[in-house]
């Protein structure tokens, strides 16, 4: 049964969301592609409701991306409470207002990775360029 995508009112517009990433999405200038924000249910923590330790335990060698749950609602996307696979509370699943289930349209993924900041924190690993080719 798909879940009941209702956008989690109880969320303050200022929670802090970290969004985990993938290093081949890291560009040369340390930049993110847009890819790793164009997803269908964008999978992101309430670092509140976690800790630094748990969430880099669970993305081992990954680099984390910061911003609030306003953004992600300006840019015109819900916030589910939908436990990751391990039954992760603070896991929050953001949608298309209009079309959830759906990827995110480039435009609603775009205003969310720009206002993304990295994290920068000693338990954390810091963003790396891609390794040169040859």
């Amino acid at each position: 049964m798909p879940p009941d995508y209702l956008d989690d009112g109880e969320l303050a517009a200022d929670a802090v969301l970290w969004r985990s990433i993938n290093p081949r999405h890291i560009k040369p200038d340390l930049t993110v592609s847009s890819a790793a924000y164009s997803t269908a249910g964008l999978s992101v923590y309430v670092l509140a409701e976690s800790s630094v330790k748990a969430l880099a335990a669970k993305f081992p060698g990954w680099p984390f991306q910061s911003f609030t749950s306003q953004v992600a609602r300006d840019a015109g996307c819900i916030i589910c409470k939908i436990p990751d696979d391990d039954g992760e509370t603070s896991h929050r699943e953001i949608h298309r207002a209009g079309n959830p289930g759906t990827r995110l349209s480039k435009t609603e993924s775009v205003k969310i990775r720009d206002a993304a900041m990295w994290v920068y924190h000693d338990d954390v690993p810091r963003p790396a360029p891609p390794p040169p080719i040859g």
